[in-house]
């Protein structure tokens, strides 16, 4: 199975943590799964080649994401416009294949039922009377917004089996238009950061699958409640609860919503990711000097 890591970076710097999870989640997919390839715009393409992890790729296409028509403020906005163009043009090629995050290792081998026309990651969960709930109405975004049409849950996609062409055109087609209208709509600012982009990303892929009579499903069977308030205190925000002694949960590693906590988290992260390379591959990244420079360093500002 063909695997892709798709990135666009819009910062100077990526945080070591992430570059050492993409590192993972190269060496685990071309170990378990296949071939892994690479959409990037140049910048990341730079960063990641001081590190010499482009040289892990089988394929690295820069030229969709360097030239994307939508400037920096929209990027921002709807930030998983990356990702639906690099599935637009990946399915004029592809029939089947995967996309994970460059935040996400598989550490051992998995199945999912191939029939489905697409597979997501998990499913989620929300309360419209939440506060903190980052998924809104459809109306806040499109003008012919139908509720029966818009009864499914979205999905977290930060792994993808993609398994229909339709549906990828027709998501990269609706996402256009969302952005081009534009829609002026009061949005309460603790929830903007990401209400735009989860719409386009999670909520409009499974409005599409009911749309298109398509079969899908989620990876895991988990459903997670989005704007539970995950802290480090409280991370019971699945039903049901995720047990990591179970399959395929304990061989599925995920950093997103960890991404807040680096701070404190930091070394943790950096020790199970390292521990699970060195328990397959040895100490493999001692072969990418600058990888292996800037992990002890770290260690040793740490202790």
């Amino acid at each position: 199975m063909i695997g892709y890591h798709v990135f666009y970076q819009k910062t100077e710097e990526i945080n070591f943590v992430e570059i050492s999870s993409q590192f993972a989640s190269i060496l685990f997919w071309k170990k378990y799964f296949g071939p892994i390839r690479l959409y990037c715009n140049s910048k990341f393409l730079k960063t990641i080649s001081f590190y010499k992890l482009d040289t892990l790729y089988d394929e690295i296409n820069i030229d969709v994401l360097d030239n994307i028509p939508y400037n920096k403020k929209t990027l921002e906005k709807y930030w998983s416009v990356a990702k639906i163009y690099a599935a637009n043009d990946i399915s004029k090629k592809e029939p089947t294949y995967c996309i994970l995050d460059t935040d996400l290792w598989i550490t051992n081998k998995i199945n999912w039922d191939i029939s489905n026309d697409f597979v997501g990651f998990h499913f989620e969960t929300f309360n419209l009377d939440d506060k903190n709930n980052p998924y809104l109405e459809p109306s806040y975004f499109i003008n012919d917004y139908v509720p029966n049409e818009w009864d499914v849950l979205p999905i977290n996609c930060a792994f993808m089996y993609i398994n229909n062409k339709q549906l990828i055109f027709d998501w990269f087609e609706y996402m256009n238009n969302v952005i081009l209208l534009n829609k002026k709509s009061l949005i309460n600012k603790k929830r903007k950061k990401d209400a735009h982009t989860l719409f386009i990303e999670q909520r409009v892929i499974t409005y599409l699958c009911k749309k298109l009579n398509l079969k899908y499903t989620s990876l895991i069977n988990n459903k997670y409640h989005s704007g539970s308030g995950l802290t480090l205190n409280n991370i019971s925000v699945w039903e049901p609860e995720l047990d990591f002694t179970l399959e395929p949960h304990k061989f599925i590693k995920h950093i997103w919503g960890l991404k807040r906590f680096y701070s404190v988290l930091n070394k943790k992260i950096l020790t199970e990711i390292y521990d699970d390379i060195h328990n397959e591959f040895g100490f493999l990244e001692m072969e990418f000097e600058q990888l292996y420079k800037e992990r002890l360093k770290i260690y040793y500002i740490e202790y």
